[in-house]
Parts: C-alpha cells; structure tokens; sequence
C-alpha cells in the first residue's frame, strides 16, 4: 500500500469524522446520527474520486519532462493533497450542520 492509497483513505474518512463531530454537538439522536454518515459517506466518497482522479491525470502528464524537476512535482501534489484532506473534513462538517440545522 502506498502513501497515496493512505492519503485517499484518510480523504474519504475525515468528512464522516467532521459530521460526527457536528451530530455530538447538537445532540440529535440516531437519526442524527444515520444522517451524519449518510452525508459523510457521500462527500468522503466524492472528494476521495476526485483525489484519485486528480492525482492520476497528474501522473500521466508528469511522466515527459525533466527528470530534475519531477520530484518537485511530486511534492506539489501531496502538498496539494493535504490540504485537500483538512479541505473534506470541513465540508463534511459544514454539510452536515447545515442539513442539521434545517431537520
């Protein structure tokens, strides 16, 4: 398993983790809590694709070039996928408390 594989993992993890951070706040219950990791499931699910599909359209258009300045592509490309992790954490919990705040 590779550190990309891990990162998409951790993507389509951290926004059920964010929307049940948001449910225990509120307190709503089992229902609260299914729609939690409903909405967690989806967008975790859609930021992890697009991740994956990113990161591969990358791969292919970085192959031809300079070997010198691969490595630094690379390190863009994690970097960028770091921030897209914290960026899904707080979708999820931003979906959800919106959701929420209207049931």
């Amino acid at each position: 398993m590779a550190l990309w594989d891990l990162m998409t993992a951790l993507c389509l993890v951290m926004p059920i983790a964010g929307a049940l951070a948001v449910v225990k706040d509120t307190q709503k219950g089992w229902a609260g809590n299914i729609l939690a990791v409903a909405i967690g499931l989806v967008l975790g699910g859609l930021c992890a694709w697009t991740m994956r599909a990113v990161g591969n359209k990358f791969a292919v258009n970085a192959s031809p070039g300079k070997a010198s300045q691969r490595p630094w592509h690379f390190r863009i490309l994690y970097g960028a996928a770091m921030l897209w992790v914290v960026v899904a954490l707080f979708l999820g919990s931003w979906a959800t408390e919106m959701l929420l705040h209207v049931m």
